[in-house]
């Protein structure tokens, strides 16, 4: 009665049958002992055998159902905005009293290049209605392995892998490095449905198909490497060999015990602030996306990870390119997400997990829950942050063409 003493009465008047009960625990209805018996499972059959108790079908519960969506939505955007505004005012404050500059301590003086011996171009490929900017480096020859490499967070194909680009193709295959839809000059359908990681998929799929290849080995690091993920389970006959860089799958949380699910929902926590439209534009782009550069700072571990012209490139991409928001619709496009994943189905190529274990963003034990996801795969570990490719070139280009030539001498 607390609850929903406004709405009783109008809805009654309405015309419908109200049900509002004290759920178990509360005022006077029963209270058993223990944690286990407030299971959100338990708690729901509750209700549904107050349907049954009232002789109604499912579809006169549509109702009550509706009620407790929109319940839902709110409890979930009320911790949103009640997160989100420390961060608003820290990061206002910090913002204010610090400016960024290019430090040589802090950025080297490499160029951002590909080296390679092979042919390398850029081409804009419709695919899936999109329209990717999309880097080929290889000859496009029959007996070539296509290996297609999906980039994250928040970069391009070209910032993600410029130094595993040459050697791979310079082994003997097709690389093909999009930028993915939002990103830099290709593709940025409006609204947030537009990429749930289903139709992100779909995107991958349509790569391969339009260099008429059967298959493809998939490598992704952070977004990308959860679309790999996706395509691996949705499309497996399509996936040669999958190479994953610090990006879970739906086992590596499902698997986690309370102590780790805690520790990575700390670590999770700025997925909320990109969930307020708006917002997280003001806070991500104010001061010449003074935040984005701080993420670089924060990442190189002080070791000359990122450079002068990688930074520059990645600034003029948001300043010029409009980006920001299509790449914050990737995390808000998993609340639009409707296809559902049967976890029942593990993911079947043969899989390489190569993890950064300092990373600040997800946790080593979500790369451990990810391996019980996967009928054929290993972990290795490299002493790097998130962004391992980046920190430690060498040796992630050496474990993905120690991979590779798994996959030539089968």
């Amino acid at each position: 009665i607390l609850s929903w003493h406004n709405q009783i009465g109008p809805i009654c008047d309405a015309g419908y049958l109200v049900v509002v009960p004290d759920q178990r625990g509360y005022n006077t209805s029963s209270k058993p002992d223990g944690a286990a018996h407030y299971a959100t499972s338990i708690l729901a059959k509750d209700a549904v055998s107050l349907i049954d108790h009232f002789k109604r079908r499912e579809s006169e519960s549509a109702t009550v159902m509706g009620i407790l969506s929109i319940l839902c939505k709110f409890i979930f955007w009320f911790v949103i905005l009640i997160v989100s505004i420390p961060i608003v005012l820290i990061g206002y404050s910090y913002g204010t009293y610090l400016t960024f500059s290019l430090e040589p301590s802090f950025l080297s003086n490499e160029p951002v290049s590909i080296k390679t011996n092979g042919p390398l171009v850029w081409k804009r490929i419709k695919t899936n209605g999109m329209v990717l900017n999309t880097i080929i480096c290889g000859e496009d020859t029959p007996d070539k392995t296509m290996v297609l490499m999906l980039h994250g967070f928040p970069e391009s194909g070209i910032l993600s892998w410029h130094n595993q680009i040459g050697p791979i193709c310079d082994a003997g295959y097709l690389v093909v490095v999009p930028d993915q839809r939002g990103y830099n000059t290709s593709s940025k359908p409006d609204g947030a449905a537009h990429y749930a990681t289903s139709i992100l998929a779909k995107d991958a799929v349509s790569l391969i198909d339009h260099f008429k290849r059967r298959d493809a080995v998939v490598i992704g690091h952070d977004w990308g490497g959860v679309i790999a993920w996706r395509v691996a389970h949705e499309y497996p006959e399509r996936v040669n060999r999958l190479c994953i860089l610090n990006a879970p799958n739906a086992w590596g949380f499902r698997n986690l015990g309370i102590p780790e699910l805690v520790d990575q929902i700390f670590r999770s926590s700025y997925v909320l602030l990109f969930n307020v439209p708006g917002l997280a534009e003001y806070i991500l782009a104010r001061d010449d996306f003074f935040a984005m550069k701080s993420l670089f700072r924060a990442v190189g571990n002080g070791n000359q990870t990122f450079s002068k012209d990688y930074v520059k490139m990645h600034t003029e991409m948001l300043r010029n390119t409009n980006s920001l928001t299509p790449m914050l619709n990737y995390y808000r496009g998993m609340i639009t997400e409707t296809k559902k994943r049967d976890l029942q189905q593990k993911i079947s190529p043969m899989t390489l997990i190569i993890w950064g274990i300092k990373d600040e963003a997800l946790s080593f034990p979500t790369a451990l829950g990810s391996v019980k996801g996967c009928k054929d795969a290993k972990i290795e570990k490299v002493e790097a942050g998130h962004f391992v490719q980046a920190e430690k070139p060498e040796i992630v280009t050496s474990k993905i063409l120690d991979f590779l030539r798994v996959l030539v001498i089968t």
